[in-house]
């Protein structure tokens, strides 16, 4: 048996798939997090 049929039987192909996909999404969501932070009411101090 090839190596990558067995890596195929046992599931690791989908799996690290699985794994690039939920890690590009955590970044995604903490990268729109970081740049685009909701706005936050401040004081206003100019007249």
């Amino acid at each position: 048996m090839s190596f990558f049929k067995e890596l195929k039987r046992r599931n690791v192909i989908r799996v690290g798939v699985a794994y690039l996909v939920a890690s590009w999404l955590l970044l995604q969501i903490v990268d729109v997090d970081v740049l685009v932070p909701t706005p936050v009411s401040r004081p206003c101090f100019e007249k």
